[in-house]
């Protein structure tokens, strides 16, 4: 009970005291930070995506960001990490001027193909979808360092998919976190996993793209691993996917050591307030712990 008391209490949380805990989930504020972790999860046979938190961008800020995406991909080049880059069009102000943002990503996926760097379209929230797919088969007859996002939550993903799978699309599918409509979206949390595991499985037996398992739910990674050695599948059809801080080390280190191939979302940034809130919101225990702390211990 006091789990969910302390979500609906996160808003109330001094900034301050989310920072405490804000290093489970966020990289650091800067690249060199997110560098240095992606280091650390190769090290342990971990491959990385590294993100730089935002979105909504003025077309001002977009060009700042697309300069800071280039560097980390000389950098990822440069330092021979294990690492992809995750990117938002929100954040190359797509929102503002579609044509623009989609020359900026552009510009940013030809540059990461000549270094050798696999660039991830995120989705976001419902009103960017269509765009945000039309970008990356756009990008795709150009590229093939390109992938996207689905988000199982929404009605429509079936659909979606199944456009994808017949482009042999390299997709990540998670749960989806914006609150959407019941009119577009599945809200009953039952409904939201089986649709994801229907997703998925169609997807893995499509023989066609390549599949990222984006998930913490421990009963889908669970069955995912069994259909996939019932199946004969490789690490050349999918692989699992876990955000930053996320407690499931040990599901991690079981899945390597079966042969299956995991890559950790790295997120980084100025922006780590917004971030780190949606993150405990998520995990209620550590909601609490957020709280507790802010009371000293005594909540």
């Amino acid at each position: 009970m006091f789990g969910k008391l302390a979500v609906w209490m996160l808003p109330l949380v001094p900034r301050s005291v989310v920072r405490s805990v804000a290093s489970r989930y966020v990289a650091g504020e800067t690249a060199a930070d997110a560098m240095d972790t992606v280091r650390t999860l190769n090290a342990k046979a971990i491959r990385a995506t590294i993100d730089i938190l935002g979105e909504d961008s003025s077309s001002q800020e977009a060009d700042k960001v697309l300069a800071d995406y280039m560097a980390i991909a000389d950098e990822i080049k440069k330092q021979g990490l294990n690492s992809g880059i995750s990117i938002k069009p929100s954040h190359f102000a797509a929102h503002e001027d579609e044509g623009q943002a989609f020359d900026r990503i552009r510009q940013l996926v030809k540059h990461c193909e000549d270094l050798g760097v696999f660039v991830r379209l995120d989705m976001e929230s419902s009103r960017l979808t269509d765009l945000t797919q039309d970008f990356y088969f756009r990008l795709a007859k150009e590229f093939g360092n390109i992938g996207v996002v689905i988000q199982a939550y929404l009605k429509r993903s079936e659909q979606d998919m199944k456009k994808l799978a017949e482009a042999g699309a390299n997709v990540r599918l998670c749960k989806g976190i914006y609150n959407e409509s019941s009119d577009i979206a599945y809200k009953n949390k039952d409904e939201i996993t089986d649709n994801y595991l229907n997703l998925a499985k169609s997807y893995l037996t499509s023989d066609k793209g390549f599949l990222a398992v984006a998930t913490h739910d421990r009963g889908i990674i669970g069955q995912i691993d069994r259909f996939a050695r019932e199946k004969g599948l490789t690490t050349e059809d999918f692989e699992f996917q876990s955000l930053l801080g996320v407690p499931i080390d040990d599901v991690i280190e079981a899945m390597i050591k079966k042969g299956w191939a995991w890559r950790v979302y790295v997120p980084f940034g100025e922006e780590w307030y917004g971030y780190s809130v949606r993150r405990l919101k998520e995990n209620p225990k550590i909601a609490s712990y957020v709280i507790k702390h802010m009371f000293g211990g005594k909540a």
